[in-house]
């Protein structure tokens, strides 16, 4: 707090300084786990949102929906046995920094297994990432939309999911980030 304390006194500087050490240690080589309602904090804060690789545009599904394994054999997948599979939540919609080209899609909506019809939905192109990875300087970043419902956090298929998650972004279990082709 010493080294935060001599920066200014405002909460404005403070901030900044803290912003500042996360995208820093990060890029340093740390790793960042984001769950759910990540991608829609920090909205006055554009360098989060590229941090994260996308930002919140909307919920338009609270039921269930087709998932979608786009990489059966990475072993952040492992949980899911190589299938896709159905899973009920508030499946959020992502816009603008989200780009395929700058992160590795792991899960995705099956759009075929997925009530299309819900109003608010803004995407055009069926794209509906729900897990990626991507590299942030030398550092590792995960982000899943799952997250909101209570059961989610006792499922034991997304648990391990979520330890892999964890155990990637700390550096003990290796995985790709580079964009898929």
């Amino acid at each position: 707090m010493a080294q935060l304390a001599a920066l200014g006194d405002t909460k404005a500087a403070v901030e900044q300084a803290l912003r500042k050490s996360l995208l820093d240690y990060v890029a340093g080589g740390g790793g960042l786990v984001a769950y759910h309602f990540a991608a829609g904090a920090n909205r006055h804060w554009p360098e989060f949102a590229e941090l994260l690789g996308a930002a919140f545009t909307g919920h338009p599904w609270n039921e269930e929906v087709g998932v979608r394994n786009e990489e059966p054999d990475n072993v952040l997948l492992a949980a899911f046995g190589g299938k896709d599979f159905r899973l009920a939540d508030e499946i959020y919609e992502f816009g603008p920094p989200y780009d395929r080209a700058k992160l590795r899609v792991l899960l995705s909506i099956d759009t075929s297994a997925t009530d299309m019809n819900v109003k608010w939905i803004r995407r055009k192109d069926g794209d509906f990432a729900q897990a990626w990875v991507k590299a942030h300087g030398k550092g590792r970043v995960f982000y899943t939309g799952f997250g909101h419902r209570t059961e989610i956090w006792w499922n034991p298929m997304l648990l391990q999911f979520y330890l892999d998650a964890i155990q990637f972004a700390a550096g003990d279990l290796p995985a790709e980030t580079a964009p898929r082709k």
